[in-house]
């Protein structure tokens, strides 16, 4: 990664490369399920930073930066839900006004309406889109329009960012969002939720037969009504076929060039920044915008319960593509240099809206 510092030669006498530093220590084995389908690809070591590089970046700010790359037209944020989203869109407007860039919102016209009253972001307008669009309904295909990227202007460049959440954790907080709001069957918690929390993913698995590991079904719609959706990335195929060992799927979120994870959210929010030309001096310290009461997520599971509900997750493709993205975020990390912003104390804290 580039550095954009005055005085890059004292820092680099001061910090030798980790390998230099840790030719000794093994490589950490990945524990990625995809791992060996992908070939090994051992990460640099996380190293302890020195006292004196510590006391640099007190005094001299240090800006990081991505690999050079000219910047798309547009900037595509697809937001899954239950991912920490409304903090993060809530960063995300912060940085665009930082960095001067245009932001748009679209999660169907209601709640574009909601959002421009209560958060001053504007409704996405294929007249003139912005160069931020977030939402929802970003994830679905259009049957007249097509994917949401072929309602951009022609010849316009674009890039997909997308934030994903362990699968298990996922299903559990999507179940009590959605009984918390009365939507659908799940319109109320009752007294045996770890049973209607299976019959509430087998349902929207039923209807997204094609995440499950093996699918050799017929060709079909992106998985219409079901909230599963989330886990197809945006591609050129409307359809959602077959495949082999999740192959297909895993590979297909290849095309989502920016990937972030809920459970490294601070780190995720430094990334973002470099996406959108900013510096990064210290790790950022988000505020939960989730206003849900303590008491929605407040639930337990027997372990017969979590294990049958762990089956159903084991039994789609939610695991393979959260690995891939999880190990494609570590690297990018990794390469941004944002590594040596963290503290010998500090760690990469889990702050996602539950």
């Amino acid at each position: 990664p580039k550095l954009v510092l005055t005085w890059g030669a004292c820092f680099a006498a001061l910090n030798p490369p980790a390998a230099a530093r840790q030719q000794h220590r093994k490589p950490r084995k990945s524990t990625c399920p995809m791992s060996s389908a992908r070939g090994s690809r051992p990460r640099p070591p996380t190293t302890r930073p020195r006292r004196v590089t510590l006391l640099l970046l007190a005094l001299f700010p240090v800006a990081l930066s991505l690999p050079a790359g000219a910047a798309p037209d547009h900037w595509l944020f697809l937001h899954v839900a239950k991912t920490g989203g409304t903090t993060l869109r809530a960063a995300v407007f912060a940085m665009a006004k930082e960095a001067r860039l245009s932001m748009q919102v679209e999660y169907g016209t209601k709640a574009n309406a909601g959002l421009a009253a209560a958060e001053g972001i504007p409704a996405f307008n294929p007249a003139k889109p912005a160069r931020i669009i977030m939402g929802h309904m970003l994830t679905y295909r259009d049957p007249e329009q097509g994917l949401f990227h072929d309602r951009l202007p022609v010849n316009a460049t674009y890039r997909y960012i997308a934030m994903l959440r362990e699968p298990y954790v996922w299903v559990q907080s999507l179940y009590f969002h959605l009984a918390m709001y009365g939507r659908g069957r799940e319109s109320a918690v009752s007294t045996n939720a770890a049973s209607d929390m299976r019959a509430f993913f087998t349902d929207h698995l039923t209807r997204c037969s094609c995440l499950l590991r093996d699918h050799s079904g017929p060709q079909l719609p992106r998985c219409t009504g079901s909230q599963l959706i989330y886990w197809l990335a945006p591609s050129a195929s409307a359809q959602c076929g077959s495949h082999h060992a999740c192959r297909g799927l895993v590979d297909a979120w290849e095309t989502v060039a920016v990937v972030l994870v809920s459970e490294q959210f601070e780190m995720s929010l430094a990334l973002l920044r470099l996406e959108f030309g900013l510096s990064v001096t210290y790790l950022p310290k988000p505020y939960s915008k989730n206003q849900a009461p303590s008491s929605t997520y407040a639930q337990t599971l027997t372990f017969a319960d979590a294990g049958q509900l762990s089956a159903l997750v084991a039994s789609t493709c939610m695991h393979e593509i959260y690995c891939r993205v999880r190990q494609r975020f570590e690297d990018m990390v990794s390469a941004s240099g944002l590594l040596r912003l963290q503290g010998p104390s500090v760690g990469w804290a889990a702050s996602a809206d539950a």
